[in-house]
């Protein structure tokens, strides 16, 4: 199996789309915007033949001029973590690029659940090789996967019947969705900000989320959804999406209409 570094944004998306459980932060654009707000870049593919069975986007962050400083792969190395020989080759891989580049460390976020028997076999495969629990996680580590096959009416009946009725009084008191844009970015953040004074956690400045958003928007990786009532956005979500998986990153809502369940319908 082959290491080779990739530099064209068709081929890793392309590479990374066809792998198990591709995941929007290992795709080339999310790199890209990494790059504009301090980090480093590096591509790496796993290849056996002509057949990608590996990935991962290792950002690098230095802490002065003689080290990669800390090194992250976030949600990722994408890869089928049932193959215990895969994984220890591009782990082994990995660990030797953070020493070849000087990290004070390495981390990694596998998109595994830990619940799982192939979860529990994962950690205990990294414990052996001297990885370490970090209590300090960039991504939340709590997540509900939606599965969205089947109809609407199935979708609905999965859902708890509270669930469904608020669903349903969003409707009956007016509230609509539609989906956002690029000149909806100003109002997008600005509920984003009413929703972090009103639930006390920090943000970042505005410019940050204008590249966040807008330039995932722009690549067709993401879609706001705004929620109304009559005519005024009280609320909204902002989806991300690649191969064949969304993601629901942000959300936000105003104080004003909130009985009137615009979330719920979201």
């Amino acid at each position: 199996m082959q290491r080779v570094r990739i530099t064209d944004a068709q081929r890793w998306n392309g590479a990374l789309e066809g792998l198990p459980n591709a995941h929007v932060l290992q795709t080339w654009e999310w790199g890209a915007f990494k790059e504009r707000h301090g980090w480093r870049t590096e591509r790496w593919l796993w290849v056996k033949g002509d057949s990608p069975r590996a990935a991962a986007l290792v950002l690098s962050r230095p802490l002065g001029p003689w080290t990669a400083g800390v090194m992250y792969v976030p949600k990722g190395p994408i890869l089928d973590y049932g193959d215990a020989a895969l994984l220890a080759s591009v782990l082994s891989d990995l660990e030797g690029l953070a020493r070849e580049r000087g990290a004070v460390f390495l981390k990694i976020d596998p998109d595994v659940r830990g619940d799982t028997p192939m979860g529990r076999e994962v950690t205990a495969l990294l414990q052996r090789r001297g990885w370490r629990y970090s209590p300090e996680q960039v991504q939340f580590r709590n997540t509900l996967l939606l599965d969205l096959t089947g109809s609407l009416d199935e979708i609905l009946a999965r859902m708890k019947s509270k669930w469904r009725y608020n669903i349903r009084l969003a409707v009956r008191r007016g509230v609509t969705v539609r989906p956002g844009g690029l000149t909806d970015l100003p109002l997008l953040y600005e509920m984003y900000r009413e929703t972090s004074l009103r639930n006390r956690f920090v943000i970042r400045p505005e410019a940050y989320y204008r590249d966040a958003w807008g330039s995932f928007i722009e690549a067709g990786l993401a879609q706001p959804l705004i929620a109304e009532v009559e005519g005024e956005p009280v609320a909204m979500v902002i989806l991300y999406r690649f191969a064949r998986r969304a993601w629901y990153m942000y959300g936000a809502s105003r104080s004003l209409h909130r009985e009137k369940m615009p979330n719920h319908l979201l």
